[in-house]
This record gives structure tokens, sequence and C-alpha cells, in this order.
């Protein structure tokens, strides 16, 4: 009896946790086939995540929305950010709500601060990992790139239900990876 039991529990669990990080993949995959794409103008960076390996870290021109009697107990909390595409395809933020807007692309954000009227938000998105030894290498392309007086790196990020991820990080008019390649 207590096999069946231990039999029992045993495959639960093994369900369990065989479910629960196909669902992340699944709806992360889902993201990036039918999600909008957006394109954030960025400033990367170059840290290192001892957990997580090398990584780009974002900053987003992007960051900050004028609001109108905005609540100042609505820092650290979740909001959503109304995003549209300008002409060139860039993300232009349209508004913030505490509610799930009825129509158009929004994506889930936290309030960092907000002064003199401005919101300052943090974007569920924020790093772009890359294969070892790659992240100093792309730093540096951006440096060159920046110098230039060019600043014509950013993120291409796709958008579906409130949700983001990058899909991609172009510096100097072509993907990060290609102009790696190319170093």
């Amino acid at each position: 009896m207590k096999n069946k039991i231990f039999v029992v529990i045993l495959t639960i669990v093994s369900i369990a946790q065989l479910y629960i990080p196909a669902t992340i993949i699944f709806k992360s995959e889902a993201i990036l086939k039918k999600g909008s794409k957006y394109l954030f103008k960025t400033a990367p960076i170059d840290p290192t995540d001892a957990f997580r390996g090398k990584y780009v870290q974002l900053a987003f021109e992007a960051d900050s929305l004028i609001v109108e009697d905005w609540r100042k107990n609505n820092y650290n909390r979740i909001q959503y950010l109304n995003i549209v595409k300008d002409d060139l395809g860039y993300v232009k933020l349209t508004g913030l709500a505490e509610k799930i807007p009825s129509a158009g692309d929004y994506i889930k954000v936290k309030i960092r601060y907000i002064a003199n009227s401005v919101a300052y938000f943090n974007y569920p998105f924020d790093r772009f990992y890359l294969e070892e030894g790659m992240a100093e290498k792309a730093e540096e392309l951006y440096r060159k790139d920046n110098i230039s007086g060019k600043q014509d790196s950013y993120a291409v990020v796709r958008v579906q239900s409130g949700s983001a991820l990058i899909e991609d990080l172009w510096i100097g008019g072509k993907p990060i990876k290609e102009s790696l390649k190319e170093k």
C-alpha cells in the first residue's frame, strides 16, 4: 500500500516537474512566433551574472511616460503600458493603466518611481544573453558604433498579451551575432 502511494506521489511530482518548464517554453515560443514585433532603442552595458553567464544589460530610451492625475501609491506595482509603432517601426508609448487594456498591444511593467508627473518603469526584459566571450565583443562593437555618432542599436522585442521577449539585438544595422562573426 505504501509503495502504491509513493509511486502515485512520485508520478505527480515528475509530471509537475516536466509540465511547468514545458509550459514556460511553449509560452515563450508562442510569443516569439506570433507576437507583434517592436523595436526598442537601447544603450547596452556588459555585466556578468555568476549563475546565468554573459549577457548584454540593456537600458532603453523609452523608459518613462508623462502621466496625469497619477496616484503616488502605484509606485513599485505592476501597470500596463500601451504601445504602438512609430513611422520607423520603433516603439511609441501611448499610455499607462492599472487594468489590462481592451485593445492594442501592451506590456506589463513595474513602476520604479514617479517624479514631476513622469512615471519611470522597468521592462520585464533587460538582458540579452550571448555565448561565452561574445558579450565583451558586443560591448566593444557598441562603443565603436556609438563613437561614430550613429547610436543605431535596438532590441527587437516580440509582444503578446502583456508578455514580451527579446528576439534579437541589432547594432550598426545588423543582428549582433552577424556583426560579431565579422570581427
